[in-house]
């Protein structure tokens, strides 16, 4: 292993790039090279090109990094050069870092050349050359230190005036376009049509029950170039579905040393109106409740079918596992996951086109009728977590004012420190409640999802191909807003409510398909026939016997006696139907 010479070459800023940088480093690194008479290592690249040697990250995950594992590793033959344009490129750490990187190369027989002074440090350099390098690498890392103070103002000053409405930087959504001014009041975002019909082209398909996934396929086949080149992925496409920017909102954030763009904390509220909107909030919260629920598993992106309506939403009533879509050779079947694994005793099949013909010939038929109680619940719930944030907020005020007059021990410190603590959680928590408010605020009314679902099941007879595929995601997505669960269970006993008398007898109930609308408030059975045909034997909605479910007890919170008894008078306003079954099963 013959000893060579290393060429480093590295500024902080991408935009360097377009420079004159790296071509001048290049260069006088050869020509360094050739006075030493040894051969350019033309195989490692050693190039930090916009990578800051302020924050270390050149050293711990860039190309200088790379160099020194080498170096402990053996790989680099004693006696080699590393050549810098200046001993700045090293490093702009605190002196003990530069200190110890430049030691630990020269302890190792690496010896370190700056073109700019002239000098090529090694083991039995003299102290009074460690010292010269030393003191200009320190007051290159002042310099650094004092940039980034007065870069931290400007940014401050430009934040502060975009909540006036003032652009202060050229960097926006890709599907805007920065037009600059002589006056920053004046400057503006103007839309780039074919970006924003893109944009809108996503939430449409997504807020229409296509998935991620499946909606990147597409705009990859349709050659929808994606915002930073290259193709769209299932996760860029999730992004944009929850940047509130296409709602005019800018986020600004601050970036602490060595932090990542995309895991910079926020740097304030948001400000509304920063960009032009393009996406309706009405839309917008529709697709985050289909994004928050969990995604049904299963369906491939590539796949040029809606198979199974009611992916996600089927339960075995034996043991509660998931109901799973099979493709046999006939007809294709439903049938609890675990039976087929041999974990489960119901192995009863249900075949799917019965169904789904059942569920969509009746669904027009269930009582959408939705308590308010949960609407309620959740706007209690977010008032009473944003008094306590702004209560938490006071009271750091008044701790930070006895910190800052040292009139505090370590335990108010301490107490500082848990109410900073006890903040963050507040703000997370009224921001997902905010969002739950917004998502229930603009949801699509449940006699027109009804309306929509009968809509979309007569339109299915007359398509196929694409269209079909896009009808019965938007037709699985309508039926997730109005059916909680479908229950799929073998022969079983029940009890059941003869009349309106209440009068109640023992019964068997043959294997049976239990449709919950809206977490549970009503229940609708359909039973198997000896033919394997699914037909209702009870569309009728809950009556009190509900009162007595877990379930629903749970969703409305009917622990609270007022609740309770607000429950029993919309019940009682309802007619039961005679053979409503009870869920005692």
């Amino acid at each position: 292993m013959e000893p060579r010479v290393y060429l480093y070459s590295r500024f902080s800023s991408a935009r360097q790039a377009a420079g004159d940088s790296a071509r001048r480093q290049r260069e006088g690194g050869e020509a360094f090279a050739a006075k030493v008479g040894l051969p350019v290592d033309r195989d490692l690249n050693l190039n930090d090109h916009g990578v800051s040697a302020f924050t270390g990250d050149h050293r711990r995950r860039g190309a200088l990094g790379a160099f020194v594992a080498l170096v402990d590793a053996g790989r680099i033959a004693p006696g080699s050069y590393l050549i810098l344009d200046s001993i700045d490129r090293l490093s702009r750490e605190t002196q003990t870092e530069f200190l110890h990187l430049l030691t630990g190369l020269t302890r190792r027989g690496v010896q370190v050349a700056s073109v700019a002074d002239d000098i090529i440090l090694h083991a039995d350099s003299q102290m009074v050359d460690f010292l010269r390098v030393q003191i200009q690498a320190e007051r290159a890392q002042q310099e650094s230190v004092e940039k980034g103070r007065k870069v931290k103002v400007a940014h401050a000053q430009s934040k502060a005036r975009a909540r006036d409405g003032v652009i202060w930087h050229s960097t926006g959504p890709f599907w805007l376009q920065f037009v600059d001014a002589e006056r920053r009041e004046d400057r503006q975002w103007s839309l780039i049509p074919e970006r924003v019909a893109h944009v809108r082209r996503i939430f449409d398909m997504r807020e229409g029950g296509v998935g991620t996934a499946t909606i990147a396929v597409r705009l990859n086949e349709d050659d929808v170039p994606a915002p930073r080149g290259g193709h769209w992925h299932h996760s860029g496409v999730r992004k944009l579905l929850r940047n509130r920017a296409v709602l005019g909102e800018y986020q600004p954030t601050f970036a602490p040393a060595g932090s990542q763009a995309t895991r910079r904390p926020n740097d304030g509220e948001p400000i509304p109106d920063y960009y032009p909107a393009i996406i309706s909030e009405g839309q917008f919260h529709r697709v985050q409740a289909l994004i928050s629920e969990a995604a049904p598993a299963g369906r491939k992106a590539n796949s040029m079918a809606v198979h199974n309506l009611f992916l996600g939403i089927g339960r075995c009533g034996v043991c509660g596992g998931s109901v799973g879509y099979q493709g046999t050779k006939n007809v294709p079947v439903l049938r609890c996951s675990d039976a087929a694994r041999g974990l489960c005793s119901n192995r009863q099949r249900f075949r799917y086109p019965a169904v789904e013909a059942a569920i969509l010939e009746h669904v027009v038929e269930f009582d959408l009728t939705r308590s308010d109680d949960a609407g309620d619940q959740g706007g209690a719930a977010l008032s009473i977590a944003t008094g306590r944030l702004a209560e938490v907020e006071a009271q750091l005020g008044r701790l930070l004012d006895m910190l800052e007059a040292g009139e505090a021990d370590d335990l108010f410190r301490a107490r500082y420190e848990a109410r900073q603590a006890e903040r963050v959680r507040l703000k997370e928590e009224v921001a997902a409640l905010q969002l739950a408010a917004g998502i229930e605020r603009h949801r699509v009314p449940l006699d027109t999802r009804k309306a929509q679902i009968a809509a979309l099941t007569t339109d299915m007879r007359d398509l196929s191909g694409r269209d079909l595929y896009d009808l019965r995601a938007r037709l699985a997505a309508a039926l997730r807003e109005v059916i909680t669960e479908i229950e799929f269970s073998p022969a079983r006993t029940v009890t059941a409510a003869l009349g309106t008398e209440g009068r109640e007898t023992v019964t068997t109930l043959p294997p049976s398909v239990s449709v919950s609308v809206l977490g549970g408030f009503s229940r609708y059975v359909f039973v198997m026939k000896p033919d394997r045909s699914i037909e209702p034997t009870w569309l009728a909605p809950g009556g009190e016997h509900l009162l007595e479910s877990p379930r629903y007890r749970a969703r409305f919170g009917l622990d609270d006696p007022q609740r309770e008894a607000q429950a029993r008078r919309a019940l009682s306003r309802r007619e039961a139907a005679p053979g409503a079954v009870a869920d005692n099963a």
